[in-house]
């Protein structure tokens, strides 16, 4: 994953971002316009050392549970809406993942989240593969006494 939320410190495990990425042999620039244009959020695009091009994107949100399930209808409608000339260019890619980042409470000793059938249906119809970044607890920064 490539973007990183602000430090924050939750004593509950929270959901804090859903990274849409895309890797492909093609630039990516033109396809990233068109995303930026519905309202996704481009975090970068960049070409690797091994020449694939690589593109990340998120959705404007406030972090927290209640976003969650909103959160990714708004991205999946946001794909599936693309015309047929922007689909062509979406089933050229070799890798669309989306990324979703949880932090770690410090209190929390279970966590679970569902994703509905529909939204995982959503998913599979466009070839995008799910993966889930947990992020440690950002331990409080120390303070100094004054003594």
């Amino acid at each position: 994953m490539t973007h990183f939320p602000a430090a924050r410190h939750y004593p509950d495990t929270t959901f804090i971002n859903a990274d849409l990425v895309l890797v492909c042999h093609g630039e990516l620039t033109s396809f990233s316009q068109e995303l930026e244009s519905r309202g996704f959020l481009v975090l970068g695009v960049h070409q690797t050392d091994d020449g694939l091009w690589k593109a990340c994107f998120a959705l404007d949100h406030e972090s927290g549970e209640a976003n969650f399930q909103v959160l990714l209808q708004r991205l999946l409608s946001g794909l599936e809406a693309l015309p047929q000339g922007w689909m062509n260019r979406w089933n050229t890619l070799s890798c669309r993942s989306l990324d979703l980042g949880f932090e770690a409470g410090t209190e929390t000793r279970h966590y679970s989240r569902r994703i509905s059938t529909g939204l995982l249906r959503r998913m599979v119809a466009l070839d995008i593969e799910l993966v889930i970044t947990i992020y440690a607890p950002v331990p409080e920064p120390l303070s100094l006494a004054v003594i």
